[in-house]
């Protein structure tokens, strides 16, 4: 049985966001496929209600879990604030975001675990951990799992509120030297992977989409004129909401005053209190799928951010049309006009939610055919198989490469 460690910087149970739920949906999948799958998590103060039930879920799915605490809650709220600062002036936060995300207890008991335990391979997550695979050797096969660009998120957040913002070479470089580090780097889109195959040195860089929970069956929705957002609270989220309140919303309301806007999860708290007219905060709520079900009309407004949307995902995932900007629907493979509608103009945006709400044939079409593209591209069988064949053919050829210097 091939072994596998599997470094994590959060909890990754409940799987309430997605790099959480993009870890989980890994160790589910190797474990499925016969590998012996050990975890390395990271444990902030804000997971340890979690600590038991998560143990007992993870504990299904691997060998062995290890749990590094963190830091004390005030000490790493000093190193946010001056992330923050730094992130407020265009600054590198890599170096800041490295002991947050990896501080040293961290990266030791990496070492430990990689010297001692022999692994046929290692799964990191995120670039920022890639001084915890030091100690590996070199039979270990070496692999990171991106959830985006960092270079390219940095400067699209920067952009928000200085256009003419170009981050400096250097904090590229940064990022290329901390990926060639491994021998396989793991973008979420084609867009990310061609990005990586571009700056790349070493590593080879390879494709493996998010996956969400799709519905078991399509069912269409109802004409409620229920309007969705959802999010963590983010600050490409909290300015999607901001734009989309100032920008779409208010045409939407106008032409359609039965019409609610639902803003669900973390990012409803950057709301405005009281909310606009036809607005609702709904908050956090222990699962997704069920509160999209109830929506006519996912809207995925955002202007920055990188990787691909999980939301947008979800929205398809649930069978509900969904409307979005360019960088919504980037990676994603959707068609504007078929699987959804894309748009970066407000008022073209505020026209096509207006559409779908006063078409419930076009929006059961466009339901069913974004339904049918989730099926085909980000079913769990179809997006981890690229992964398990070059875990199973790069530990293949490290094993053979160690046979062929112990016989001479």
């Amino acid at each position: 049985m091939p072994s596998v460690l599997v470094i994590s910087p959060v909890l990754p149970y409940p799987p309430d966001r997605g790099n959480k739920r993009r870890i989980l949906e890994v160790l589910t999948h190797l474990a499925e496929q016969g590998f012996g799958v050990d975890l390395l998590q990271l444990l902030e103060e804000d997971g340890r209600p979690w600590v038991e039930s998560a143990e007992q879920h993870l504990g299904r799915l691997c060998r062995k879990v290890y749990t590094v605490r963190h830091m004390r809650i005030s000490e790493l709220r000093r190193l946010r604030m001056l992330q923050n600062r730094l992130s407020a002036h265009g600054h590198s936060m890599m170096a800041v975001e490295d002991w947050i995300t990896n501080p040293p207890n961290f990266r030791l008991a990496a070492w430990r675990l990689l010297r001692t335990h022999h692994y046929d391979a290692c799964l990191v997550n995120y670039a920022k951990l890639g001084s915890c695979i030091r100690g590996a050797p070199r039979r270990t096969l070496r692999v990171v799992d991106t959830m985006d660009v960092y270079y390219v998120l940095l400067k699209r957040l920067m952009r928000l509120s200085d256009p003419t913002f170009e981050p400096g070479e250097e904090l590229r470089q940064q990022e290329i030297t901390l990926l060639d580090r491994f021998d396989v780097v793991l973008g979420v889109s084609e867009v990310d992977t061609d990005y990586f195959r571009a700056y790349l040195n070493r590593a080879r860089a390879m494709t493996v989409p998010i996956t969400v929970p799709i519905a078991p069956q399509y069912r269409p929705s109802a004409d409620d004129d229920i309007v969705l957002f959802m999010g963590i609270n983010r600050p490409e989220n909290a300015d999607a909401v901001r734009w989309f309140l100032e920008e779409v919303w208010p045409r939407v309301h106008t032409m359609r005053p039965q019409a609610r806007f639902n803003v669900v999860g973390p990012v409803a708290d950057s709301l405005p209190d009281p909310p606009p007219p036809g607005v609702i905060a709904v908050g956090r709520v222990p699962e997704v799928m069920p509160i999209v079900t109830l929506a006519t009309v996912v809207v995925c407004p955002v202007r920055a951010g990188g990787g691909v949307k999980v939301k947008v995902l979800e929205g398809l995932a649930a069978g509900r049309a969904v409307v979005t900007t360019p960088i919504g629907a980037e990676g994603t493979g959707l068609v504007d006009g078929e699987t959804a509608f894309i748009a970066a103009e407000p008022a073209r945006l505020a026209d096509h939610i207006l559409t779908l709400l006063a078409r419930p044939d076009l929006r059961h079409r466009m339901e069913r055919q974004g339904y049918e593209h989730m099926q085909a591209r980000y079913s769990p069988k179809v997006a981890y198989a690229p992964l398990v064949e070059v875990l199973r053919r790069g530990i293949r050829v490290r094993r053979e490469g160690l046979h062929r210097e112990a016989a001479t």
